[in-house]
């Protein structure tokens, strides 16, 4: 109360002019001025305060009724993943504040939409507890936003008429403030005027006070909401600020944490690179560093985490170390789910190509020092096309999962099994004591294989034909494990293709006279080289769909071979070759120069703007000097908008001299092309990777797509890749759309863009433009 006291001089002043006026009407009139003057301010005071205090209850419930609102919205977007302990109390906790604070307010129109609300999200709650997690969503969205909009609504209104009623109240105390003074006459002018001015000033600095209070409340109340922790640490590594969230976070509280060392808090064996990466801060002010550590929960645990750590020691403010700390557990699990996707069939759940080829390298490392052979078994099921086209890829991908479990039952447990891609599987034996091993092995892989997969009523036969080759790496040659391997490959499949040739449903070793065979893919590449001279290959074109509205928004290029004597060859016959003879660069080239060439002929789409073209880039391309020169050059040339065209480019391709892709796709954006990353989730899918790389669209690819509506997990991570691609400000497209209920539950996460044998196959481009004025499906 001190700060309201006049000080010593004005205190002699007023006390003189006291003794002046006293003489003039008596010791009688003065006190009755003052006393009426105090009263009547006193009046309008209260009427103000009463107000305010009215407006901050009103503050106060909109708080705690958003913050009701965005826990269960949080909630309930957790959809299937963990479960969070401790929603329920939390959820209860915010719901009875937020009921008190309505409480505390005049009866009016939002008490009764408050009830509302508190019925819906009670019954959103219960919906969310029960898992039914999609009609959780669905209520969220059609009752539970709209009852909160009224809620919020008829607080503003009364948090505005209570301000009305404040400002008013305050222009009463200045005019009653002046009929006071008026009242005590010309004697009392000059007390009058240095009270007023000590009032104007008290006023002043309350209210910087009171704004001062607001900034902190607000201050405190987003730290405590934030999902990173905000901590200072001075330069030996003390606490000396700690945001509230570490409660939710880790378990501790605010008092448990300042003034102790982080170091008592961290793993020790990320002490030492923590304290490196604080004493560098120190050392360059304001400079960013990221650093990855875990810290210890309240309960013995660890928590991996991500800090941004700024050094503010020359701030009086914070004169210390600020670390952002955010909790990226999440994240790792999703990383070691796509690493996990990405080396391994996510169908059969064997490991893949690229997991296979690895553990056949490891192996022939081992063979060179303990002077063993290995036995490469490759294994492709006979006419299994028939069988996709016949009943469809369901069955045909039920029978797949059916030979991966009679694979298994038949070979070893120490043997590697791998499904190398659509219906070609491969099994590995490091410990070989004879070739008989192979034989045998295959004789067991052909009877697991002779009784006929069942799938409800349909009964099919999924023979297969087997080759075999053997391999070491023990015979001192020159040859690296990635040629050992490579070739090993080769040399199976040829004796595979030789089987196939014998009558199928048998085995066949590899023999050197099976090289003949490389002399068909010589004269592929003779054939291909010949057709991009004689203008054999051509263009189809896969709409892209809006998932919201059904309007075709762009295409996918995709070549095709046209070859006089074989008819139209499809991609996945010439590409591999094209890729590993360098003929990639120029059919890339003609691709995207035709691309470009015929899509600038497309005119307006039913949305009103012209769609867009999306072209594949190979690695091979991305890696050449002049790739960057090259695309500029051809929209020069064919007049092509740049922002009308998507270079779509694989992970597997980015990471590839990255540093180097970086500047290319920077170069690239400058023109205003889009770029894509296609087949997320199939190569590296290293998130680290969408922060580096600059990129406008997320494609998913369709083997997680085919997940949804049958895989929890699957299901769950697409809605991961979704929400990544949104917080990314990134375009997301959902491959492989085959099904209704896929966009459906595509429509429900909000992806924006899909395209699939749903909305079309791959047309040529006279088919394509009737696509842009047809109707596409669109969900419910």
């Amino acid at each position: 109360m001190a700060k309201f006291l006049p000080d010593a001089t004005y205190v002699i002043r007023w006390k003189q002019g006291l003794g002046h006026t006293s003489r003039v009407f008596g010791a009688l009139i003065i006190p009755v001025v003052i006393l009426a003057m105090v009263g009547v301010l006193l009046l309008l005071e209260g009427r103000a305060e009463s107000a305010r205090t009215q407006s901050a209850l009103v503050v106060e419930a909109q708080l705690r009724v958003g913050h009701l609102h965005a826990t269960l919205l949080e909630q309930i977007a957790r959809g299937t993943l963990p479960y969070v302990p401790g929603a329920d109390p939390e959820v209860a906790t915010q719901q009875a504040d937020a009921t008190a604070s309505i409480d505390s307010l005049d009866p009016g129109p939002v008490t009764t939409d408050y009830a509302e609300y508190r019925r819906v999200a009670v019954h959103v709650w219960e919906l969310r507890q029960t898992a039914h997690y999609a009609q959780a969503v669905h209520r969220g969205a059609l009752q539970l936003a709209p009852a909160f909009d009224a809620v919020q609504r008829d607080l503003n209104a009364a948090r505005v008429s209570l301000g009305e009623r404040a400002e008013t109240d305050e222009l009463w105390r200045e005019y009653g403030s002046i009929l006071t003074l008026i009242l005590g006459g010309l004697f009392l002018v000059l007390m009058f005027r240095r009270v007023e001015r000590a009032r104007r000033r008290l006023i002043a600095s309350e209210v910087k006070e009171t704004a001062v209070r607001g900034s902190e409340r607000r201050f405190e109340s987003l730290m405590s909401e934030s999902s990173d922790l905000v901590t200072v640490l001075d330069r030996d590594g003390r606490v000396t600020f700690q945001s509230s969230s570490i409660e939710r976070m880790l378990g501790w509280t605010v008092e448990d944490v300042v003034g102790h060392n982080i170091r008592d808090f961290l793993d020790p064996g990320d002490a030492d690179n923590v304290f490196a990466v604080l004493e560098q801060a120190g050392l360059s002010p304001d400079s960013q560093r990221s650093v990855d550590f875990r810290m210890r929960r309240s309960d013995g645990g660890m928590l991996s985490v991500e800090a941004v750590v700024i050094g503010r020691y020359d701030d009086p403010d914070i004169a210390g170390c600020l670390l952002n700390i955010r909790d990226q557990s999440e994240r790792l699990i999703l990383e070691e789910a796509l690493r996990h996707q990405a080396f391994h069939d996510p169908l059969t759940a064997l490991p893949n190509r690229a997991l296979f080829e690895d553990r056949l390298a490891h192996a022939f490392d081992r063979t060179a020092r303990r002077g063993h052979s290995l036995c490469l078994l490759l294994a492709d099921l006979d006419d299994f096309k028939d069988i996709n086209d016949t009943y469809g890829h369901a069955l045909g991908d039920a029978v797949l999962i059916e030979v991966a479990e009679r694979l298994r039952r038949a070979v070893r447990a120490e043997d590697t099994i791998a499904r190398l891609g659509g219906d070609e599987f491969a099994v590995l034996i490091e410990e070989m004591k004879s070739e008989h091993d192979g034989s045998r092995a295959a004789q067991r892989i052909i009877e697991a294989l002779a009784d006929p997969v069942v799938v409800g009523d349909v009964e099919v036969f999924a023979h297969a034909s087997i080759g075999i080759a053997l391999g070491s790496a023990a015979g001192g040659g020159r040859e690296t494990t990635g040629q050992l391997t490579g070739q090993l490959l080769i040399d199976a499949d040829l004796a595979m293709y030789e089987a196939k040739r014998q009558g199928r449903r048998g085995f066949q070793f590899y023999s050197s006279s099976m090289q003949e065979g490389i002399k068909e893919r010589m004269a592929m590449r003779s054939d291909i080289e010949r057709g991009l001279s004689r203008g054999e290959f051509l263009l189809h074109y896969q709409p892209i769909v809006s998932i919201e509205t059904g309007t075709v928004v762009g295409a996918e290029a995709l070549v095709r071979w046209q070859h006089p004597d074989r008819g139209l060859v499809p991609p996945m016959e010439f590409i591999p070759l094209a890729e590993q003879t360098g003929l990639i660069i120029d059919i890339g080239h003609w691709v995207l120069a035709e691309a470009c060439r015929e899509a600038a002929g497309w005119g307006l789409g039913t949305g009103g703007s012209a769609p867009y073209v999306s072209v594949n880039v190979s690695g091979s391309q991305l890696q050449q000097p002049g790739f960057v020169q090259e695309v500029r050059d051809v929209l020069s040339e064919t007049g092509f908008p740049p922002a009308r065209l998507v270079l779509e480019v694989t992970e597997s391709a980015l990471i590839q001299d990255s540093e180097g892709n970086v500047l290319k796709l920077e170069q690239l954006r400058e023109t205003d092309i889009r770029l894509a990353i296609d087949d997320f989730g199939t190569g590296y899918s290293s998130l680290s990777y969408l922060r580096q790389f600059n990129l406008d669209i997320l494609k998913i690819d369709k083997s997680f797509i085919d997940a949804l509506g049958r895989d929890s997990k699957g299901s769950a991570l697409v809605a991961a890749m979704v929400a990544m691609g949104t917080s990314l400000s990134m375009e997301v497209v959902a491959e492989g759309i085959e099904d209704s209920g896929q966009l459906e539950d595509l429509r429900t996460l909000h992806c924006d863009l899909g395209q699939g044998y749903l909305f079309s196959k791959p047309v040529p481009a006279v088919a394509l433009r009737a696509l842009f004025a047809a109707e596409m499906p669109v969900a419910s």
